[in-house]
């Protein structure tokens, strides 16, 4: 037996795999970046199609792991041989000049959509529509009663009646629901190249967490953004990005302030005048009542002379009487003598 593995030790090691390891430690090398991405969801069609796409780029290698960690080996950098650490079943690798993390958004971009296949994970929620489908009554009637999804039959079409999910963010797809989605054209596998982990040769350092989704991140940085200004403004930190902030915050307070104030001032106006008008009312009706008190004494003042005109007119008209009485007296004596 030792005799065997004495044999399979000193078998020569093929030419093939010798170049290959040479070729790939070159590679190395002379790439700014090596990226170790996952290939397990992607058909070797998209994987050809993703290549000539990073043409200009990168290039793509698939090989296998022993090749690879005797081109580590061969390489003879410490720091790059840290990626051994990271191999995996599915994996290809990435030689390029471009930044690690300019690539992984590169590899974002270029991604695509496939339908799912038996026991593959799906990278959403499935979601079976409502409304018309371009399927006739048939075997399918009972796949959908088995996924439970409501339909009707009109005008000779099945017609989903309202939306079912029959899938969640990262189950497997079984039988039932490849044949749904293949049916009504549903593709909810994502189909990209997945960084793991990368190496940059200028800064001898391995990036973890490289799978960069731009969109994303730009969104995420205005989200915060926003919140840190908000923020910012509340507590009346200056600066250039939060003093027109800060200065139309404290013009509306002051229209604020300047609003309650004319109410106030327009309150307390009221109440004067009003006083005001009480006052003018009063020293109106004291004027009347003291003009109407004039006139009551004026009347009886009147009233008092003309009682005593009347009582001198009746005094005189007495005194009349009396000397025209002696006037008659005097004449009868005189006739008498």
């Amino acid at each position: 037996m030792n005799n065997q593995k004495n044999k399979y030790r000193e078998k020569p090691i093929p030419e093939e795999k010798i170049n290959a390891v040479k070729e790939i430690a070159k590679k190395m090398k002379e790439s700014k970046s090596v990226v170790i991405v996952s290939i397990g969801n992607v058909p070797s069609k998209q994987l050809q199609q993703i290549s000539k796409q990073l043409r200009d780029k990168a290039e793509i290698k698939v090989i296998k792991k022993s090749i690879f960690m005797r081109a580590l080996e061969k390489a003879g950098d410490e720091n790059l041989k840290k990626l051994e650490n990271y191999l995996q079943e599915n994996i290809a690798f990435l030689f390029s000049n471009s930044d690690p993390f300019e690539l992984a958004t590169i590899l974002t971009k270029n991604k695509s959509r496939a339908k799912a296949k038996e026991g593959q994970k799906v990278n959403e929620d499935v979601v079976v529509e409502a409304g018309p489908t371009e399927m006739t009554p048939g075997p399918v009637i009972s796949e959908l009663g088995d996924m439970g999804i409501p339909f009707e039959i009109k005008e000779g079409k099945i017609n989903i009646q309202e939306n079912k999910k029959i899938l969640s963010e990262g189950e497997e797809a079984g039988p039932g629901e490849v044949s749904i989605m293949t049916k009504l054209d549903i593709t909810p596998v994502e189909i990209k190249l997945n960084p793991i982990v990368a190496y940059e040769s200028e800064e001898e350092k391995i990036f973890q967490e490289i799978d960069v989704d731009s969109e994303k991140a730009v969104e995420d940085l205005k989200d915060k953004y926003g919140r840190a200004l908000a923020f910012a403004v509340s507590i009346t930190h200056s600066c250039k990005e939060t003093i027109g902030h800060i200065l139309a915050k404290a013009a509306s307070h002051e229209k604020a302030l300047e609003s309650k104030l004319d109410v106030s001032d327009k309150g307390e106006k009221n109440e004067g005048s009003e006083e005001d008008n009480k006052g003018k009312d009063d020293k109106e009706k004291s004027g009347e009542e003291k003009a109407n008190d004039e006139g009551e004494e004026k009347k009886e003042e009147e009233k008092s002379e003309k009682e005593g005109d009347d009582g001198e007119n009746e005094e005189e008209g007495k005194g009349n009487e009396n000397d025209e009485n002696e006037d008659q007296t005097n004449k009868s004596n005189n006739k008498e003598e």
